[in-house]
C-alpha cells in the first residue's frame, strides 16, 4: 500500500511539460509549489546554472583555513536562486566536464538535473525521463558522485523513475589509503561551520531532499531508496531519526548500515557479542558459534576500520571538531567519547526503531581485499560488524530480511541483487 503524505500539502495539479525537453520531460506529472522545510528539516534552496555542463557553477563556495585534525570548513550559496526549480531544470552531466548522462530507457535523452543547497550545503539531483515508481539513490562515502550504472539498468529493466543524488565535494580528507587512489570527498558530512556537529544533524540535509523528492516528483506512486556503504546511512538516518517512514515504501541496503556505533569504529568501545555474517541474526562470540549457520560462517562484532583507519580517523574528527578517533592510539583512548555517541545510529537521541515498510540488507561477503579501488574486498573490511546490530535494532522482525552474497567485494551487489529485489519489492 502507497503511504500518505508527512505533510499536510497536497498536489494540485500537473505542469505542462517544459518546452525545451520535449514531451518525455519528468515534469509532466510533477507537481506545483514549493516544499517547505518540515518540521525541523532545512529548508532546500534551488539555483540557476549558469553552464549546466559544469554544475559546481551553481554555487558560491566559502572555505575556512584547515584546523588540526579536523580540517577545514565549507559553506555554499547559490549564485542566483531559482524562483520556480521547474524553470530551472537542465540536461544532467556527471560532474563538472563530465559526461552528458542519459536516460536508460530513452538514450537518445539527457536526463535533467537541479541544483540546490540545504542548511549550507550544495547538491545535484539527476532526474530519469518519466517512469512512474520511484526510486531514490544515494552513494557512499560522502555521497558526491552518481551510481550512473544501477540507475541505467534500473530503468531498463523496469518502468521505475529514478532520482540520483550527489553533493559537492565539500571537506576533502588530505588521507590517502589503499584500496582508494585519491583523496575521499565528504559531501554531506562535512561541516559547514567551526563549530562542531554531528551525523544525525548532518542527515537532515539528506532527509530534506528525500521528502522533497517524494513531494513533488514521485507523482503519489510508491517512493523506495537504494543506496551501499555510507550511502545507507544517509537513507536510513531519514527514517530513523527524521521521521521519513510514512513517505517511504521500500528501500534496499547493500554494505550497510555501518554506524551502528561510532565509539567502537574509533576503537573507544568494546563489544564481547556480535552475530554471523552469514544471516545477520545468530549472536557469537567466536566463528565457531557460527558453524551451524555455515561451515564458512564467521562472528562479527562491532569494530574498528583497519586499511583505512587514518581515512576513517578524519571523519569524526572533522563532524566533532576533535581529534579523540585516532585508531592507531585506541590502546590510550579506551574511554567512550560522549559527542560520538549522537552520531551513532545505536546511541543517538529520538531513534525510532519502530518501521512499517519492508527493508533488505544485501550483504557482500568472502572477497579479498586488494589495492584498487576495483578489489575494496568483502564487507569484513568495510565495518560489517555493525550492520546485524542496526538490523536486530528494527521492529518489527517481518520488515527487515538479510541475504548474504558470497564471493563479492563491497557494494557489487548494487548492480544486479539489489536491482532484482527493488525489482520485486515494489513489483515493477
Amino acid at each position: 500500500m502507497i503511504k500518505s503524505r508527512i505533510t499536510s500539502l497536497f498536489l494540485l495539479s500537473l505542469m505542462p511539460a517544459v518546452a525545451c525537453f520535449g514531451e518525455n520531460s519528468p515534469v509532466d506529472s510533477m507537481s506545483e509549489g514549493s516544499h517547505p522545510a518540515l518540521p525541523g528539516l532545512p529548508e532546500i534552496v534551488f539555483c540557476e546554472k549558469p553552464k549546466p555542463e559544469v554544475p559546481s557553477s551553481a554555487f558560491e563556495m566559502f572555505q575556512s583555513e584547515s584546523a588540526g585534525a579536523s580540517g577545514y570548513w565549507v559553506h555554499y550559496e547559490c549564485k542566483q536562486a531559482c524562483e520556480d526549480w521547474r524553470q530551472c531544470l537542465v540536461p544532467a552531466y556527471a560532474d563538472d566536464h563530465g559526461d552528458l548522462i542519459t536516460d536508460g530507457r530513452q538514450p537518445d535523452s539527457a536526463k535533467q538535473a537541479l541544483a540546490f543547497v540545504v542548511d549550507g550545503m550544495a547538491g545535484h539531483v539527476a532526474i530519469s525521463n518519466g517512469g512512474d515508481k520511484t526510486v531514490f539513490i544515494h552513494t557512499g562515502a560522502g555521497g558526491t558522485r552518481y551510481y550512473l550504472k544501477p540507475a541505467d539498468t534500473l530503468e531498463k529493466m523496469s518502468s521505475a523513475r529514478t532520482i540520483m543524488m550527489r553533493w559537492e565535494k565539500g571537506y576533502t580528507s588530505p588521507i590517502v589509503q589503499a584500496p582508494f587512489t585519491k583523496p575521499i570527498t565528504w559531501g554531506w558530512y562535512s561541516r559547514t561551520s567551526a563549530e562542531p556537529t554531528n551525523i544525525k544533524d548532518l542527515n537532515k540535509r539528506v532527509a530534506s531532499v528525500m521528502a522533497w523528492s517524494h513531494d513533488n516528483l514521485s507523482d503519489s506512486e510508491m517512493f523506495g531508496t537504494l543506496g551501499c556503504s555510507m550511502g545507507t546511512n544517509a537513507t536510513f538516518g531519514p527514517v530513523l531519526w527524521h521521521g521519513l517512514d510514512p513517505i517511504i515504501d521500500y528501500q534496499v541496503f547493500v554494505g550497510g548500515p555501518n554506524m551502528w556505533d561510532l565509539n567502537a569504529q574509533c576503537g573507544r568501545r568494546r563489544y564481547q557479542q556480535g552475530f554471523c555474517d552469514m544471516d545477520g541474526v545468530t549472536p557469537c562470540e567466536e566463528d565457531n558459534d557460527c558453524r551451524s549457520v555455515d561451515q564458512v560462517a564467521q562472528c562479527f562484532k562491532p569494530d574498528r576500520y583497519t586499511t583505512i583507519d587514518l581515512l576513517f580517523n578524519q571523519l569524526p574528527n572533522h563532524i566533532h571538531v576533535t581529534d579523540a578517533c585516532d585508531i592507531r592510539a585506541s590502546d590510550l583512548f579506551t574511554v567512550p567519547y560522549a559527542p560520538f555517541d549522537e552520531s551513532s545510529m545505536g546511541f543517538a537521541s529520538g531513534a525510532d526503531w519502530t518501521i512499517d515498510h519492508q527493508m533488505d540488507f544485501l550483504v557482500n561477503l568472502d572477497a579479498a581485499q586488494g589495492k584498487t579501488y576495483e578489489e575494496l574486498g568483502g564487507d569484513e573490511y568495510w565495518a560489517l560488524g555493525h550492520f546485524p546490530y542496526v538490523f536486530n535494532r528494527i521492529q518489527p522482525a517481518e520488515n527487515r530480511r538479510w541475504r548474504s552474497v558470497p564471493d563479492s567485494h563491497h557494494c557489487d551487489a548494487m548492480y544486479s541483487e539489489a536491482l532484482e529485489a527493488l525489482k520485486a519489492g515494489m513489483n515493477f
